[in-house]
């Protein structure tokens, strides 16, 4: 497949996710099958004024390329100058219009710009004109009182990004006031893609498979982004395109050694991904509550290893329960850590 001047090898993306698309993240993504990868959301006011932790959010790989940057904010000159930084880093730059979170849309940022299209227009023009690498948008559909007016306003909407110079527009079937609930229409996607000459992406709520295929034919989109269901499972695109699975502990230790190739590893968020890679199988609740109990790499680490040969699952033979997991506290020269280990009756 290829977009704008990118050539993916198939059209299963990851798409951008805040706290969640780091470097490390999206590495083993595309290992695990995704013809394409977006960051997480970066404000162009740190990158602008070349913010330290704003610039390692921009760490890239070799083996993740191609890869796009994803940005918002709502300052031109700002913006002008992020996609002038960025433009020799990555392969494509993308608006974010879909974030609904209140830290964000106060400032006029992220989903806010739906309601002002003149400002988005400009912003994306602004994009174009500064930029050597495609430019694309994330957008939510339009909210209104009826479908007939959301039809119209997210038509709207995605006119004016076609026509400000945008390479491609992906479109998350949920409005703001739904954040992450309720159900994605994909009809929404239908009528943009449907309304536009740019590729149209679809989003939301592709977890299988059969979803997969479902969005491709219900709305004729070019690309699909999984977002949610990759960050419990980046196997999810090998899953979808291939049948097959990979391990979920073996895939967070993959991650977590990624994560210290590039230094990025910290505990912090090294537990945030843990308790990710974890939901859904069985002894997740015993591992989330072991997890509330450490605070270093090593203690993590450690938890998973146990974790991974199934120390945490109830059994006839264990018995284990909330009141036989025991904790032990070790002492060293160095630091005092916490370690869950399960007892066996």
């Amino acid at each position: 497949m290829k977009f704008a001047n990118i050539t993916v090898k198939n059209n299963l993306f990851l798409a951008p996710m805040a706290g969640i698309c780091d470097v490390a993240f999206r590495v083993l993504c595309k290992k695990y099958g995704a013809g394409f990868v977006y960051s997480e959301f970066i404000n162009v006011e740190g990158i602008s004024r070349e913010i330290p932790n704003s610039m390692k959010m921009l760490k890239t790989a070799e083996e993740e390329k191609p890869v796009g940057i994803q940005i918002f904010g709502t300052k031109l000159d700002s913006i002008a100058k992020s996609c002038r930084i960025l433009q020799d880093k990555v392969n494509l730059i993308d608006l974010n219009l879909g974030c609904p979170v209140h830290k964000v849309t106060c400032t006029g940022a992220g989903a806010a710009l739906l309601e002002k299209p003149e400002k988005l227009g400009e912003i994306v023009r602004t994009m174009v004109a500064n930029s050597s690498v495609p430019i694309t948008v994330k957008m939510r559909r339009a909210d209104r009182e009826n479908s007939e007016e959301g039809y119209a306003q997210t038509i709207k909407i995605a006119k004016i990004i076609q026509e400000s110079g945008a390479s491609a527009l992906t479109l998350h079937g949920r409005t703001v006031p739904q954040g992450y609930s309720g159900k994605a229409d994909w009809s929404y996607i239908r009528a943009v893609k449907e309304a536009l000459d740019i590729p149209v992406f679809g989003n939301g709520d592709i977890r299988t498979r059969q979803d997969y295929l479902d969005i491709i034919n219900q709305t004729n989109c070019d690309a699909v982004l999984v977002g949610r269901a990759a960050m419990t499972n980046p196997g999810i695109f090998m899953e979808i395109l291939e049948g097959t699975s990979p391990d979920k502990f073996e895939m967070f230790f993959e991650y977590a050694k990624l994560a210290e190739k590039f230094e990025i590893i910290s505990a912090q968020k090294l537990k945030v991904m843990a308790q990710h890679f974890t939901k859904g199988i069985e002894g997740a609740a015993r591992i989330r509550e072991a997890m509330n109990t450490v605070h270093t790499v090593d203690g993590i680490m450690d938890i998973m290893e146990k974790a991974k040969d199934g120390r945490f699952v109830v059994t006839s033979e264990n018995n284990m329960n909330k009141n036989n997991i025991t904790m032990i506290t070790k002492s060293s020269t160095s630091s005092v850590e916490k370690e869950i280990v399960c007892s066996y009756t």
